[in-house]
């Protein structure tokens, strides 16, 4: 049963062996906010182990001027276990808060086909866009649709920049956005899921990231997987290696790495719950 809380009250909960937190940013505090030490589990009883699985810092570097950072170590030593989403967040637990840290995979990636959960679909002729706002985004966007020939569909509710609405699809939920990335021909996106999900797809694509302090976790995913040469930084990095377009991505290779790593991720989860 899902409960909908605002604050921990120990007294709705169930009884429980464990608590897990993850995955996304659930450790970065300028999305949770006050709310921080709440997704690092303190308000848990000492005697009910503490997990966290691929979470997340959302940043490639920590502010060690943070007023809680004292309190998130304190909090983040009493886990049993530690593994977080992004080779830097695996860093910033051993030189900022002192834990010992896992790297796994999103959860998203755990599960290598998602054919039972969106059903039949067809294949279109188009490039599916999934952006979040970022200076010079759409001139990549309409490059890249010049290029390749294909008509451009923005799986945004709101385009990354004005001009654009008539790309948009308005009523988008989460069985229809996935399957219009399964049938897409080629996808774009400056989203970590939109990458996982790409992937997960086998989908040729293209990545970019306006935010240096971000480009972490996509870089994380990118290098994991070797597929490095598929970020994209801004049209003039585009211009010149315009070819990635067309480079097809052998997933063979992509498939190996990621069996390799979703069984050091569900040892993870096997291991410490137990």
């Amino acid at each position: 049963m899902t409960k909908e809380m605002f604050t921990p009250d120990l007294s709705l909960m169930p009884p429980a062996d464990y608590f897990l937190v993850g995955s996304d940013q659930v450790w970065n505090p300028s999305i949770t906010g006050k709310n921080i030490l709440t997704y690092m589990l303190d308000f848990v009883p000492n005697n009910i182990p503490r997990l966290s699985y691929a979470s997340s810092f959302g940043v490639s570097e920590w502010d060690k001027s943070i007023e809680n950072n004292d309190k998130m170590k304190e909090a983040l030593t009493k886990f049993r276990a530690v593994s977080v989403r992004e080779s830097s967040g695996v860093e910033i637990c051993r030189s900022v808060f002192g834990v010992d840290a896992a790297h796994v995979l999103d959860p998203t990636l755990l599960l290598s086909d998602y054919s039972e959960l969106i059903g039949k679909y067809r294949n279109r002729e188009e490039i599916a866009c999934f952006l979040f706002k970022q200076p010079g985004v759409m001139d990549i966007v309409e490059l890249a649709g010049k290029d390749l020939g294909l008509r451009l569909t923005l799986l945004n509710l709101i385009p990354p920049r004005k001009g654009f609405d008539r790309y948009c699809l308005r009523s988008q939920y989460l069985i229809g956005w996935l399957k219009r990335i399964a049938s897409a021909a080629f996808i774009i996106t400056n989203s970590f899921h939109g990458l996982a999900f790409s992937v997960l797809f086998r989908k040729p694509f293209i990545v970019m990231t306006g935010d240096k302090k971000k480009v972490g976790r996509i870089m994380s995913l990118l290098d994991l997987l070797g597929l490095e040469d598929r970020l994209v930084l801004n049209v003039e990095d585009l211009k010149k290696r315009i070819d990635i377009l067309k480079k097809p991505i052998d997933y063979s290779i992509v498939e190996n790495r990621l069996t390799v790593e979703r069984r050091k991720s569900l040892s993870f989860l096997t291991e410490h719950l137990r």
